[in-house]
């Protein structure tokens, strides 16, 4: 027993020193970590890579980022590990306070050779091969140091040193500019950086211990910033590499302020290499704020945490931003009955030398830019085939998320084009959809989400601006070519007063568009119609209509506001406040939070299916003339609705005991997500099939083939591969080619 006690002393210290060693380097590690699961186990981190090789000279921006990251972490991690070891000798051994850092950094590189292997540059291989190379790392960073420690006193300026800068240049430009067919060289580049990056951290040490030693003379800098480093608590030999270090934050911080400020440069790095940006300042603030803890002797983090807890109980961020106009007056909206009444009186010519007509529901599911990319280009493939005559026969667009981004272009397009007989040759419509559709929407709200929106937090005063409000600039802003989408056709800064079916003047060539979207306190679900949903409140299951909230006041919305609130899906988007006054009550508000209708309803088919009830209905009644009996007899209600989902039943697998103790119902409540959405879905579709029709009045258009293994990614903004598998799958849908061409036989 006695000989057992030294082992086990040795082991539980060994132990202990790990621990230690990830609290105090936990910075570097957990940005580690997010890049992991960002980029190797997310699809849509995956798309983000694949993209960033497609754009010319966008690699470099991604070298660049990655060698920020790196060195923040790495560097970051050194200032901490030199603070501990100064406040509080043996916190851990010697060789910890030496490799992990540089260990942090040199796995980054490693960790994106991983992620670049997994994406569909390369041959898909099996998850053994990726854990091989994860393992194999710790060996071969060992080895290399062993090396690198024997032959490399210093840098020297010989032929190697330029052989090996010509030989990574010449792979970053190869890679930049002419990525087809040289692939490989993405992971020799990364391979011959890390490499470098072992180089200059051992040879920096050796640097510094001949300077510590007094073999070297210090660098020459100004007393000014002598007095900062000395006052930093910077090790005097450090205070060069604290300058250039110094100087590379302030790149880094331009870059990334920059980004948060303006969608055209946002869109321009993209998102893959700002993303990395962003986690260089994060790990350097977090590396700050562990120096300082440590130095100061208490938790700063924890500080922050509670002040800015009790700052939210007087501040808000995220109010939606609506806009001032005094001729706007919701309160005008139609109801469903006098709009429908006023939708075939305007196709009674139509309607009266045709047996049956038919009449359009599309539903459209959430799902960012897959979404409305697919939605928009369904529905316009069926415009220009029919020459126009689609939207004649389309009564309402339902949907949720990326869905209503995809009805909202579409119904832009009609209000531009209007109706009007068009050559099914020109695709006219399909090719402005998909020009718009196909732009960022997503570097610009994810620099309003990893710069303002966070560091917004320490301000003890209300703000504006956040990542909702960044959402909509970009879908407003973000689309190349200067613009000519946005001013020519696909305008998302509309505001909903202009597309609303006033009453007073009814516009029934446009069909009734529907944003869904869910009240956050109560889930609620909530639409922003524009019909007057209010008027038939109980007809339509008491769901709020959000514009009533406004019917009272001067205010109006934007469409891009209106598709973002139906959008709000964390974290991305967080959810929108809107005031509305309480009724019977002076002076009060009911302060409204909405977030993506994706949590309700993510298809749009529960108000589609209370619609399509109350028109039946109105069918129905005796009141109405012998011409419109006829008219209404003869209409023909069918639904599509467009998916963009895996088909068919998910496997469920066993649940951890602990887990199902501890967090029963959170997973409760985040897989009824899905499923509500299928179970409203179900109950139109068997609605739908209880009517009596010869004819198919149900049509399923689903990105996605049964058993697809192909992923598409789910981001605002997608990759050009996978818009070209979106593009072939648009011709090869067996569901649609049989619509479309019923369509081009039937349609008046």
């Amino acid at each position: 027993m006695s000989t057992l006690t030294p082992i086990a002393k040795k082991f539980s210290y060994i132990i202990s020193s790990l621990f230690r060693s990830v609290w105090l380097f936990f910075s570097g590690i957990l940005f580690l970590l997010a890049s992991f699961g960002a980029f190797v186990k997310l699809t849509q981190g995956k798309d983000l890579m694949v993209l960033s090789s497609e754009r010319p000279g966008n690699f470099i921006f991604f070298l660049i980022s990655l060698i920020c990251l790196v060195l923040v972490c790495w560097y970051g991690a050194r200032l901490v590990a030199e603070a501990r070891k100064e406040a509080t000798p043996g916190y851990l051994p010697a060789f910890l306070f030496q490799h992990v850092p540089r260990f942090i950094g040199f796995s980054f590189f490693t960790l994106f050779i991983i992620a670049f292997l997994q994406t569909v540059l390369f041959s898909p291989l099996s998850n053994i091969f990726y854990w091989a190379i994860f393992l194999l790392s710790f060996p071969y960073y060992w080895l290399w140091t062993v090396f690198i420690e024997k032959k490399f006193i210093q840098i020297v300026f010989n032929w190697i040193f330029f052989s090996s800068v010509a030989a990574i240049i010449l792979a970053s430009v190869l890679v930049s500019f002419k990525l087809k067919n040289n692939e490989w060289l993405i992971w020799l580049d990364l391979l011959l950086i890390q490499w470098g990056f072992l180089v200059f951290v051992i040879t920096r040490r050796k640097w510094l211990d001949d300077v510590a030693g007094s073999r070297r003379k210090q660098a020459k800098l100004p007393g000014m910033i002598k007095n900062l480093s000395r006052k930093a608590g910077i090790n005097p030999a450090e205070e060069l590499f604290h300058v250039f270090f110094v100087a590379l934050g302030i790149f880094v911080l331009v870059v990334y302020i920059r980004s948060t400020f303006s969608v055209p440069f946002a869109v321009y790095i993209t998102p893959f290499p700002f993303v990395l940006l962003a986690f260089a300042v994060f790990a350097g603030v977090g590396a700050f704020l562990t120096h300082r803890s440590v130095k100061w002797g208490f938790n700063i983090h924890l500080l922050l945490v509670i002040f800015v807890f009790i700052i939210g109980f007087w501040t808000e961020r995220h109010k939606v931003a609506l806009v001032n106009n005094g001729s706007a007056n919701f309160k005008q909206r139609a109801p469903l009955k006098q709009y429908f009444k006023k939708w075939v009186d305007e196709r009674k010519e139509a309607i009266d030398t045709s047996a049956s007509y038919p009449v359009y529901f599309v539903l459209a599911d959430g799902g960012a830019s897959r979404s409305g990319y697919w939605v928009a280009s369904v529905l316009s493939r069926l415009q220009d085939e029919t020459g126009g005559r689609f939207g004649k026969h389309l009564f309402c667009l339902s949907g949720a998320s990326g869905g209503s981004v995809g009805n909202a272009s579409f119904y832009l397009l009609l209000k531009k084009r209007g109706n009007n007989n068009v050559n099914p040759a020109d695709s006219l419509f399909l090719k402005d959809s998909r020009a718009y559709l196909k732009s960022d929407f997503l570097t610009y709200t994810a620099s309003r989400m990893l710069g303002h929106d966070f560091f917004v937090q320490l301000w003890p005063f209300s703000t504006a601006g956040d990542r909702a409000a960044a959402l909509t600039e970009a879908l407003e802003e973000a689309p190349e070519g200067n613009g000519i989408f946005l001013k020519d056709s696909i305008n998302m800064n509309t505001r909903l007063s202009e597309l609303m079916s006033d009453q007073r003047n009814i516009r029934a060539a446009l069909p009734i568009l529907c944003v869904n979207t869910t009240r956050m306190q109560d889930g609620k679900p909530s639409v922003i119609s524009t019909i007057n949903i209010k008027a038939n409140e109980r007809d339509f299951n008491n769901r709020l209509d959000v514009l009533d909230l406004l019917q009272d006041t001067t205010l109006d919305m934007k469409l891009s506001s209106a598709v973002v609130l139906g959008a709000s899906f964390p974290y991305l988007s967080p959810a929108g406040r809107i005031d509305g006054k309480v009724k019977n009550s002076k002076d009060s508000l009911s302060v409204n939070y909405f977030v993506d209708g994706g949590y309700v309803d993510n298809s749009g088919a529960g108000v589609v299916h209370e619609m399509i009830i109350q028109i039946r209905r109105m069918i129905l009644e005796s009141a109405w003339d012998d011409e419109t009996k006829n008219r209404f007899a003869k209409l023909n209600i069918q639904v599509i609705h467009i998916t963009n989902g895996p088909s068919g039943d998910m496997l469920v697998h066993k649940v951890n005991p602990f887990v199902n103790d501890l967090a029963a119902p959170i997973k409760t409540l985040a897989g009824s997500y899905g499923i509500q959405t299928t179970v409203n879905d179900s109950r139109l579709k068997n609605y739908m099939r209880d009517i009596p029709v010869s004819i198919t009045n149900y049509w399923d258009i689903n990105l996605y083939r049964p058993a697809e293994p192909l992923k598409y990614s789910m981001n605002w903004v997608i990759s050009k591969r996978t818009l070209d598998s979106m593009d072939n799958r648009l011709y090869q849908h067996k569901e649609l080619n049989n619509l479309a061409g019923i369509m081009k036989q039937t349609l008046k």
